[in-house]
């Protein structure tokens, strides 16, 4: 489907595809234009939240919402708009405010949104200059990462690994922790790019440092609650599925998907998934049936796996080799 909004096409690019989205998403981001109809049909009717990157399981489902099938000529009604910075940062909503991140010069700005009108109710903003010589310059340096809100609090990852927890009411900051100069985490040449997920008390982010690819924090202090495993960070985010009743985290990194467990971080199971850029992007999406349909750029493909609970040890992971969508998968 084309879509309603008059912004550029994207530009022709050579390596893949995956590059074309992101740069077509900077423009998104670049000017913030909001319409009223289709920021209702991406949150809950009911409760007017969409509280982490992808919605309520992380999946861009919008349940009990339909969409028209046909739009006027020149789009929907704009209700307001307001320019932003550079970004690819995705907005969240939680009743009358969003939140969203972008970049100006040497600075990243975290603002919270009315969403009726647009006024600015807070914004943070802080230095956080980019060493251009680290990082490919194509698709500029503003956020990648989503907030993620969790009860009263904020939590956002700036373009060099800048985990910032805030007030959600009025954007005061409460505390932050520099991945890389804390654990030695991974910036990939894009810049970082996972956005956080909650599991009770902590927020748990892809790092990609030594004995630090995972780490957990606590929610009220940012004190570290585990951190585990070797694993080269890339750019997706953590999702959590349920396998019988387990929790596992599951995340795509740069050579394989993982399975952890989220309360201790152990290793459940993991999957080689690697290509040859390593650029792994896209959530792995767990269907109805316990199956995990994992994809990427290039020579990595798509693949379909099975994950099951084992007589012998939990979360045995069981794969065969897919080419389309999982039964009852939204892609």
């Amino acid at each position: 489907m084309e879509s309603v909004f008059p912004l550029p096409r994207p530009r022709p690019v050579h390596c893949d595809c995956q590059h074309s989205i992101a740069f077509w998403m900077s423009r998104v981001c670049h000017y913030l234009s909001l319409f009223i109809s289709i920021l209702s049909s991406a949150v809950s009717p009911a409760s007017g939240q969409w509280l982490q990157f992808g919605g309520p399981r992380r999946d861009f489902r919008c349940d009990s919402v339909e969409l028209a099938l046909e739009w006027p000529k020149d789009g929907p009604k704009r209700i307001w708009s307001r320019a932003f910075g550079d970004g690819y940062s995705g907005i969240v909503v939680d009743g009358g405010r969003l939140i969203s991140m972008y970049r100006e010069g040497d600075e990243e700005f975290i603002v919270s949104l009315d969403t009726e009108s647009g006024d600015k109710i807070w914004e943070c903003r802080y230095t956080d200059p980019i060493d251009k010589a680290q990082f490919a310059s194509r698709y500029g340096y503003g956020p990648r990462s989503t907030p993620l809100i969790v009860g009263t609090q904020v939590y956002a990852v700036s373009f060099n690994g800048r985990l910032s927890c805030l007030e959600k009411s009025t954007g005061v900051l409460k505390w932050s922790v520099e991945l890389v100069k804390q654990f030695k985490g991974q910036l990939p040449r894009w810049g970082y790019a996972n956005s956080p997920i909650a599991h009770e008390e902590t927020i748990i982010l892809p790092v990609g440092g030594p004995g630090a690819a995972f780490v957990a924090f606590d929610q009220a202090t940012g004190r570290t609650r585990w951190r585990r495993h070797d694993f080269e960070n890339s750019y997706g985010s953590p999702i959590l599925i349920d396998v019988d009743g387990q929790a596992q985290l599951v995340c795509l990194m740069a050579k394989e998907v993982v399975g952890l467990s989220p309360k201790s971080g152990d290793l459940l199971w993991r999957h080689h998934h690697e290509g040859q850029w390593r650029n792994n992007v896209p959530n792995p999406i767990w269907g109805t049936d316990q199956t995990l349909l994992v994809s990427s750029e290039g020579v990595a493909g798509t693949r379909l796996l099975k994950i099951v609970q084992s007589t012998s040890r939990a979360g045995t992971l069981s794969g065969r080799p897919a080419t389309s969508a999982a039964r009852d998968c939204f892609a």
